[in-house]
């Protein structure tokens, strides 16, 4: 019935044209820079907006939203456009679709994510199209570009872009990667020049442009690392299974040839050195925060190193796995199972916070709008701006589990079936 409407509408529109009572200008029905900001009880949405053009929005409840969802119907709306009678503390999905004065229709937007409040960050969230991945483990950004990294050697880029639905730019495959390389990488960083990126097997890849990857040296564990990689004050540290760690300063922040004819990194040319973790327990997670490696790992592990040598571990106040740590607002914050938060003012002492989740969080970053926001399973996504006790909010991005997030202006989380969303 609307697509019957739109098109009686437009036969009018093309009559009216015809003899000289039209426009002749004709835009795309792509949408650009659609965002929706939540607000107490409302959310306002905004977008590239043209002439002739006839915009209708879809909205509900949830993760996510389609055109055959006519009970959250709003047509023929103009920008900026206000939403209202929403409730606090519920996630709202919405797509837009635009219908040119010839009535052809455009493509629906991409899904965006926003959770109505009183109080909070304001992120709304845009899930991205899957990339071509059973999963994107990590992601690191640097320069303006993200990269993210998954199974089978999987690496893509992607720039962040405040024009863009999401702010990011479509994602793209590296262009070259080692020859006959196909690890699953686990973890990467950036160093201020180069992306490392850490295989499962303990394989070091490293980039300068995000796009040419070069072999670096191997972390010899001896076994399989499934791990993470931090770098700090000139020390690159991977941690891993059955309490592994070990540190590299070789060419640590060299800026490098990029000679194209060369596949050996610059950086990352000596050997690594295993360091006595004190634990014999899986570790998952590293970072290096506020002048400090922080390691997390099962049943709680939680280790802190000045220098990424010598290493103390501390109570974390739970026994559940614990997946990544960030610092921010003057707080450590570390996730993990179960919905799992623990907090720190000093990174000695940490206290079990209450958490509006039960689904596992695997990583966490501070960043954006000086905003911590947590990512896990089921797409579960929780921010607080304190990292404070009972200050967090719960909100969604997608159904898919995220493993990955980091921020640079927008927040971008990734993980399980190529999973991509970014919330700004």
């Amino acid at each position: 019935m609307i697509r019957y409407f739109r098109a009686s509408f437009a036969i009018f529109s093309l009559l009216l044209a015809a003899c000289g009572g039209g426009s002749s200008t004709s835009y795309s029905t792509t949408i650009t820079n659609f965002t929706v900001t939540p607000g107490d009880g409302q959310v306002v949405i905004t977008w590239d907006s043209h002439p002739g053009q006839y915009y209708d929005l879809y909205f509900k409840v949830g993760s996510n939203v389609t055109e055959s969802d006519f009970e959250g119907l709003k047509l023929s709306i103009t920008s900026p456009y206000t939403l209202t009678n929403l409730t606090n503390q519920t996630q709202y999905s919405f797509i837009l679709t635009a219908t040119n004065s010839g009535g052809v229709a455009g493509l629906p937007t991409p899904v965006v994510s926003a959770t109505p409040g009183s109080s909070g960050t304001g992120l709304s969230w845009t899930i991205n199209s899957p990339l071509a991945v059973s999963a994107l483990r990590g992601v690191a950004s640097g320069n303006n570009t993200l990269v993210a990294v998954g199974t089978s050697a999987a690496v893509y880029t992607a720039q962040y872009s405040s024009d863009s639905t999401g702010g990011i730019t479509a994602w793209s495959k590296a262009i070259t990667l080692p020859f006959g390389f196909s690890s699953t990488l686990t973890s990467v960083v950036f160093d201020g020049t180069h992306f490392v990126a850490l295989g499962f097997d303990g394989s070091i890849i490293t980039s300068s442009d995000s796009v040419t990857w070069k072999t670096a040296t191997a972390v010899n564990a001896g076994q399989d690392i499934n791990g993470g990689i931090a770098y700090g004050n000139g020390i690159y540290v991977v941690v891993g299974a059955g309490g592994y760690i070990a540190t590299n300063t070789t060419g640590a922040n060299n800026p490098g040839t990029n000679d194209p004819s060369s596949t050996t990194s610059d950086i990352i040319t000596g050997a690594w050195v295993a360091q006595d973790s004190k634990t014999g327990l899986d570790l998952y997670g590293v970072a290096y925060v506020k002048g400090d490696f922080i390691a997390v790992g099962a049943q709680g592990t939680l280790l802190t190193s000045h220098d990424g040598i010598t290493w103390t571990p501390r109570s974390a106040g739970t026994s559940n796995n614990l997946w990544q740590v960030a610092y921010g607002a003057g707080t450590y914050v570390a996730v993990g199972d179960s919905g799992t938060i623990v907090s720190s003012a000093d990174s000695a002492t940490w206290t079990k916070q209450t958490s509006p989740t039960t689904n596992s969080l695997y990583a966490i970053y501070f960043g954006g709008n000086d905003t911590f926001v947590a990512a896990g399973d089921l797409g579960t996504i929780v921010y607080s701006t304190s990292g404070a006790d009972g200050s967090w909010t719960l909100t969604a991005a997608g159904s898919n589990a995220l493993y990955g997030i980091t921020a640079s202006g927008t927040f971008v989380a990734v993980g399980a079936a190529g999973a991509t969303v970014s919330g700004r």
